[in-house]
């Protein structure tokens, strides 16, 4: 029954893209590790389910402790990458990003909000749709090989998204 509703999220959510109709993005989170072998906790948000050409096309955001003044994703919750325990178990996650600062919370009914705490959209946990949705790429430069790692943690449906 579950790989049913997958496979009926994902042909809806293909079905509207053609359309138009569809408004959101994933929220991916992991880890980057640069030539030189230095590792980063970083987040990407996509429009559609990446792979490794749509990770390249799109900037990455560090994970941070203070995303308040700075570009970057705060996690919270022992699904983050930075604990690593249970990818199943996120609380609360703050986006700030070039189309804006939204912040989701699980314990208030999935909803994504602005600053001024007005609902934009609502976000679902990955686990709660796929059952995996991993990406892993590698891409030689001169210095050696770049390597990012990540994994679903959000889909959110809202019309904030502009890429």
């Amino acid at each position: 029954m579950k790989a049913f509703i997958a496979l009926l999220f994902v042909a809806s959510q293909l079905f509207a893209s053609a359309l138009g109709l569809y408004d959101g993005f994933y929220v991916y989170g992991g880890r980057s590790q640069t030539a030189s072998k230095h590792s980063y906790l970083v987040f990407g948000l996509y429009p559609a389910l990446p792979d490794c050409k749509l990770v390249d096309k799109f900037p990455g955001y560090f994970a941070m402790d203070d995303v308040s003044k700075n570009q970057g994703v705060n996690c919270n919750g022992d699904g983050c990458p930075q604990s690593q325990k249970d990818p199943q178990r996120l609380d609360r996650v703050e986006i700030n990003v070039e189309f804006g600062h939204y912040t989701w919370y699980k314990n208030r009914d999935n909803n994504l909000v602005d600053l001024g705490d007005r609902v934009v959209g609502k976000c679902f946990e990955q686990h709660e749709i796929f059952t995996s949705g991993e990406v892993h790429c590698r891409k030689p430069t001169d210095k050696g090989e770049q390597k990012v790692d990540i994994y679903p943690y959000l889909w959110c449906d809202t019309k904030v998204w502009k890429a």
